[in-house]
């Protein structure tokens, strides 16, 4: 029986599953990420616990929706996911969340490229409202911030400070472990386990 420990509690790795302990979001100094989202520390922590029972790790964040409301009240299609969440835990020391994923070993290709560390990274998906490091003002994509500089703007410099949008009221609902660059550096493997 293999196992693999996280955060101060020993989990067992499912039959046929390889285990993934992964940093999956950032806050705080470190939060800024190359979308220019900012998660505030206590937005983060209060957030963690969204992860517990997501059955949603994708590759890339590939998915669809679809129109069976019966079996699925959130719209996501489930034949795509690859997994579950096991566990979540959010450190304030390095103002992260941590997740423990369970990836199914039926997709060879996909188990041997974590196996192998071609593939060491993930990136988080998650509903929000945002607001303007500027002024603070609340926009979305179609309704700009009180000063214009979100969403329009967002990535470039105003003044001496650059404008991005911080997250608010965050859900998170997947996790996609990914073959293409993160946009946050930091969201790496910890450690992987295989069942076997």
């Amino acid at each position: 029986m293999a196992t693999i420990d996280f955060w101060g509690e020993t989990y067992e790795v499912p039959e046929g599953h390889v285990c993934v302990h992964t940093r999956a979001v950032s806050g705080g100094e470190g939060g800024l990420n190359r979308n220019f989202d900012y998660f505030p520390s206590d937005e983060l922590e209060e957030a963690a616990p969204t992860y517990d029972g997501c059955d949603l790790v994708f590759v890339d964040h590939h998915y669809q929706f679809t129109d069976d409301l019966d079996s699925y009240d959130d719209g996501i299609d489930r034949s795509r996911t690859r997994g579950y969440v096991m566990a979540q835990h959010y450190d304030p020391e390095t103002d992260a969340i941590y997740l423990l994923i369970a990836v199914d070993k039926r997709y060879h290709e996909l188990s041997e490229l974590i196996l192998d560390g071609s593939i060491a990274s993930v990136s988080m998906g998650c509903t929000c409202r945002t607001y303007c490091s500027i002024c603070g003002g609340e926009f979305d994509d179609v309704n700009p911030c009180e000063c214009g500089a979100c969403p329009t703007y967002i990535g470039t410099m105003h003044g001496s400070d650059i404008v991005y949008d911080v997250l608010r009221d965050i859900e998170f609902y997947e996790i996609s472990v990914l073959a293409e660059t993160s946009a946050d550096p930091k969201a790496l493997f910890v450690e992987v386990v295989d069942c076997d």
